[in-house]
């Protein structure tokens, strides 16, 4: 009996221990979740200070970049007015070019029919007979 008692007492020491042995490792397990979430949540707060710096730089970028092709297309659009003003001033002279052409070639049509069927030029004065 008295080896019961003994037993049966040492089996509740053994249980008391076991318990005490659960609460601190379940005390040191709070104390390092808690530890892991304030690293988390600092490195959260790095992470989005960097994103947002990130952000940042890449929107003054897009706005740089934009700028620069808004000046580009400036430029170009520039030039090409310049190039259609050159274009438009050759034209005219090809034009004008023509139209001398032609009235040079007229006026030697009226020349060479003249000769040929003996009417005089206009205005020149000659006598056909």
């Amino acid at each position: 009996m008295i080896a019961d008692i003994v037993l049966f007492a040492s089996l509740i020491g053994s249980v008391l221990a076991v318990g005490r042995f659960l609460r601190n490792q379940r005390t040191e397990l709070k104390g390092d979740i808690g530890k892991l979430r304030t690293e988390i949540k600092g490195e959260l707060g790095t992470l989005r200070t960097e994103l947002k710096s990130d952000i940042a730089g890449v929107r003054k970028e897009g706005v740089e970049g934009r700028t620069r092709l808004e000046k580009q297309i400036a430029d170009v659009r520039a030039e090409l007015r310049g190039v259609e003003k050159r274009l438009g001033d050759r034209v005219d002279a090809v034009r004008d070019e023509l139209v001398e052409t032609r009235v040079a070639m007229a006026d030697r049509v009226a020349r060479l029919e003249g000769r040929v069927f003996g009417v005089p030029l206009p205005g020149t004065g000659t006598d056909p007979a």
